[in-house]
């Protein structure tokens, strides 16, 4: 009597585990921090450009929390460029990355989840200026921090994600041009909203670009 074949079912299971931004964490995090800085970027262009009343925002609850009062600050401006424009920039030009980093070669997977990882902990360093700045405002927005905690929750899904990331392959550099082209793109994306703002506000369109920056006014 011939003895029964093992089940398929029963053999262990050899699925890899999931590459860095293949769960909904990473990019769930990078989205709703993108769509928070878009809000936050249209109400301080609406603000400086005379488009709204201040005090009548979505996230203008009291006298005290109030994101229209933090908006009209110079600490808005920290780094001359309004904070919700580099959030935006950020977060949507990292969410780019790791949309195109999950189309790449495998060879150059690796390498790509790596990176973006180091940027996300670069950005989470630099939140702990911004809380500062926030603790130097009389009013506070209901918004704003949202963005630091999301950065920390890309941060550490993408430290744990490298458990899984692909090693590091000398053969990405076949594919050098195409993920060089990539890269500028990411970058230009970003910067591109930031030359954006300050060419509107050159012009006039959105009067004199808001409160005082707190660095950067010459």
């Amino acid at each position: 009597m011939s003895s029964p074949t093992p089940s398929s079912s029963s053999a262990p299971s050899s699925t890899p585990a999931p590459p860095l931004g293949s769960g909904w964490l990473l990019p769930g995090a990078l989205a709703i921090g993108s769509l928070d800085c878009a809000y936050l970027t249209w109400r301080f262009v609406a603000l400086q450009a005379g488009w709204v009343e201040p005090g009548t925002g979505l996230c203008s609850w009291t006298t005290w929390l109030d994101c229209d009062q933090v908006l009209s600050t110079p600490e808005a401006r920290a780094f001359y460029v309004p904070n919700a424009v580099l959030g935006w920039g950020f977060f949507s030009g990292a969410l780019l990355w790791w949309w195109g980093s999950q189309r790449w070669p495998e060879a150059a997977q690796g390498w790509g989840q790596r990176a973006l990882a180091l940027w996300l902990g670069i950005a989470t360093l630099l939140t702990f200026v911004f809380i500062y700045l926030m603790t130097q405002i009389p009013a506070f927005c209901p918004f704003c921090p949202w963005n630091h905690v999301w950065t920390w929750i890309a941060f550490g899904a993408g430290l744990a994600g490298l458990r899984a990331a692909p090693p590091l392959d000398p053969t990405w550099r076949t594919h050098s041009a195409r993920l060089t082209r990539w890269i500028l793109g990411c970058v230009l994306w970003c910067l591109g909203w930031l030359a954006l703002w300050l060419a509107l506000t050159a012009g006039g369109i959105l009067g004199a670009g808001g409160p005082p920056p707190l660095w950067g006014s010459g």
